[in-house]
């Protein structure tokens, strides 16, 4: 399992690296894919953060909290993330390389083809397309937990969704 700020920033850097645009909004939607993706196929979550019903869909709220900075714009590639660490006796800010190596191949493999699927996608079209899917539209109260096992049972019966085929 990894927390859901490895792999957005997995998620960030893998668009920026094929020249996409990706801004707050569209990583919480496909955050939001990638854990139903984990639900269906491996059976277990990906991240273990809370997936919230928001006005405008799914979001993992320290992820959002973060990026937030950016408003509706694109996020920047991550090259380096800011830690406090305790040095010398004292807790100092330092500034670290982001580690992509975290994630294993195949768990990659799986987060990219979500990726792939839906990177270019308005992040307004996402947000419509998960307001038709149960597990947002059942909850109809916001800040409310959009809980594994709704997000598993809605998409064990449409796992093209996960991956960006949402007329079928």
């Amino acid at each position: 399992m990894y927390t859901a700020m490895e792999i957005a920033v997995h998620v960030i850097n893998y668009v920026k690296g094929q020249n996409g645009h990706i801004s707050n909004l569209k990583l919480q939607k496909i955050l939001y894919y990638i854990q139903a993706a984990f639900l269906c196929e491996r059976g277990e979550v990906c991240f273990d953060e809370k997936i919230l019903c928001w006005r405008h869909g799914p979001v993992v709220q320290s992820v959002y909290n973060k990026f937030s900075i950016y408003g509706g714009e694109e996020i920047p590639e991550q090259r380096t993330e800011k830690k406090i660490v305790f040095k010398n006796g004292r807790f100092v800010l330092e500034e670290r390389p982001v580690d992509g190596g975290a994630i294993r191949d195949g768990d990659r493999e799986l987060i990219d083809r979500v990726v792939d699927g839906l990177k270019d996608y308005d992040p307004w079209y996402l947000v419509d397309r998960t307001h038709e899917e149960a597990p947002w539209k059942n909850l109809g109260t916001y800040n409310t937990e959009i809980t594994p096992q709704a997000i598993e049972q809605y998409f064990m019966n449409h796992r093209e969704r996960v991956y960006g085929h949402f007329d079928r």
